[in-house]
């Protein structure tokens, strides 16, 4: 199956509604000569959109695969406060020469945690940033105590909203029981050097463990944030300094010491989630 390229998508959507299978009335955001989007992926484009008066995240795949549809089903099921879900339509949208799929989320206004947490930063809100971990290791709590996994658990696949609660995007690569054991990609950087292409329940816990530490970390001293804002394997000197910021609080040290684990798995993450906001 050949990969779409997102000019292609771009002056498909020139024609407004004219291409879609069904989708109908549907106004662009920021949509020029320059095909404006809200970000593109390894496998899609995002726009914003109206569609009837409501707005949507409208996600183009660039690439064809079966399996999204089945995973979709099982996502519609959920019932869930902190996964966004979208509407999924097959074969919707005509590109140059074939139909690829289309997912509508409903527009939730905020902003990732990647960038909450670099603002926070910029601003030097070391406040800002133990809010943004205490209400993480929320979400990471109801996410780990949940029959799913999302599969692909990093900074920008979470929104945090307007009133300071945080919910999940992106549901691609979601794990459940009821779909087929199968390669999940994710993103390189949230993944365990040791963790199976064929990902499994424990899929989330390195990224979560990466992503509270880094919060942690960040609130005790500001000037760690370089690149990516996440813990994620840091070097030795590195990771003897956040272990040091990190020292008060035995729960975060566990879970410091099990990024740098030979094992993908944390088997007592939910404890440790709650024992790091509760128990120095």
């Amino acid at each position: 199956m050949r990969r779409i390229r997102i000019g292609e998508i771009r002056n498909s959507l020139l024609f407004d509604d004219e291409l879609f299978r069904t989708i109908r009335r549907i106004k662009i955001f920021g949509y020029g000569i320059n095909g404006a989007f809200l970000f593109a992926g390894g496998n899609s484009v995002t726009y914003k959109v109206e569609i009837d008066g409501k707005i949507y995240a409208m996600k183009c795949y660039t690439t064809l695969d079966p399996s999204r549809q089945e995973i979709h089903k099982v996502v519609s099921t959920l019932n869930t406060p902190i996964l966004i879900t979208p509407r999924y339509f097959v074969d919707e949208l005509w590109v140059k020469d074939c139909y690829t799929d289309v997912a509508l989320y409903p527009w939730i206004e905020g902003v990732t945690l990647t960038h909450a947490m670099r603002g926070a930063v910029h601003n030097k809100r070391a406040d800002r940033l133990t809010e943004l971990f205490e209400e993480f290791v929320r979400l990471a709590l109801q996410l780990h105590n949940s029959e799913w996994r999302h599969g692909d658990l990093k900074t920008d696949n979470i929104i945090v909203c307007c009133d300071g609660s945080m919910m999940l995007i992106d549901c691609d690569m979601l794990i459940h029981s009821a779909l087929p054991q199968r390669a999940v990609k994710g993103t390189p950087r949230y993944i365990h050097p040791q963790r199976p292409d064929v990902a499994d329940i424990h899929a989330d816990d390195y990224p979560t463990a990466c992503i509270a530490t880094s919060l942690a970390a960040l609130a005790a001293d500001l000037s760690l944030l370089t690149g990516e804002p996440v813990v994620s394997l840091p070097s030795e000197g590195k990771y003897n300094t956040i272990r040091q910021l990190l020292s008060h609080n035995s729960a975060l040290v566990a879970l410091l010491d099990a990024i740098h684990s030979p094992d993908y798995k944390i088997d007592n993450i939910t404890t440790l989630l709650k024992q790091c906001t509760t128990h120095p």
